[in-house]
């Protein structure tokens, strides 16, 4: 489900299986509470992601690399570094360290630790000479691609980053896709194509917003300047788009007060911010406007 950018169905099935196995020690009911932090961190629900992962280690999981990416979200890049890289130096099984160094090169990237992502680049190409699955071929491509964008070599980058999307698209895996948009648009905009680079922004903001991909619209409107009209949440806060969600599902203020455990004098003012923001006068206007620039989805209605 998640692959597929059904994200909320896959946060009900698997909050569901968490709420069967829990009380049961064992593994497999860390796992799911595992798998519970990481679409909850996906969605931008932070703090319950953290809360997920807490109960995955009471029932002995490992929360790595879950947990470094949610640090990372955070702008705790040095928690998320010393995170991932701990995890790497316990787990000894290949298959399971992939999972890791992928983590692990996006870190390090962040950091400015190009040294080490070079290393871990250099580690998953050994792994994945072993499990050639096409999944992981791709992912291959992903951080080949990335490690040379932060390189300064935009032109070494580009073969590697198409050549990932487009195995991606063939897996029919939205979210990859729209991270493989950004890191192509940067390219782009490093080569002076700024064309070239709003088009790519532009299709990954549309689906992060239609897979609720908040933490990675944040990060897009980061890298795509404020005044650009690219830019996919059109000044709006995350919690501002929370809000207009909920408004777009019909929702009164003490709804979604309730919903997202705020006060009313809370959700009053960002509505008032969301008008203002906007130029609009009304719930109805506002919800228009949202869908109009994708903002949201009908279907996540």
């Amino acid at each position: 489900m998640c692959l597929d950018g059904a994200r909320a169905d896959a946060l009900e099935e698997i909050a569901e299986v968490c709420g069967d196995l829990d009380g049961y020690a064992g593994w497999i009911c860390g796992h799911a509470f595992y798998q519970l932090g990481e679409v909850r961190r996906l969605r931008g629900e932070r703090e319950a992601a953290e809360a997920a992962y807490l109960r995955a280690a009471e029932h002995g999981c490992a929360t790595q690399p879950g947990l470094a990416l949610l640090r990372l979200a955070n702008g705790e890049v040095d928690a998320a570094s010393a995170g991932v890289r701990r995890a790497l130096t316990e787990v000894v099984s290949k298959v399971d360290r992939l999972d890791l160094l992928k983590a692990a090169v996006t870190i390090y990237l962040e950091a400015g630790k190009t040294e080490a992502a070079r290393e871990a680049v250099a580690e998953f190409e050994e792994i994945a000479g072993e499990y050639a699955t096409p999944a992981v071929e791709a992912e291959t491509a992903t951080i080949r691609g990335a490690l040379a964008l932060a390189e300064d070599d935009p032109g070494r980058a580009l073969p590697f980053l198409r050549r990932a999307v487009g195995a991606r698209q063939e897996q029919e895996t939205p979210y990859e896709v729209a991270t493989l948009n950004v890191l192509i648009g940067q390219a782009c905009r490093a080569l002076d194509d700024e064309d070239g680079a709003r088009i790519e922004f532009a299709a990954a903001g549309e689906t992060f917003t239609r897979l609720g991909a908040l933490p990675d619209l944040a990060r897009l409107d980061a890298i795509v300047s404020p005044g650009d009209a690219t830019s996919s949440t059109h000044v709006l806060t995350l919690r501002e788009i929370e809000v207009l969600r909920l408004i777009a599902k019909g929702r009164p203020n003490r709804a979604i007060a309730s919903e997202l455990h705020l006060s009313e004098r809370t959700v009053h003012r960002h509505v008032a911010n969301i008008f203002t923001k906007l130029d609009v006068d009304s719930r109805t206007t506002a919800v228009t406007y949202a869908i109009k620039h994708r903002l949201i989805e009908v279907g996540m209605l």
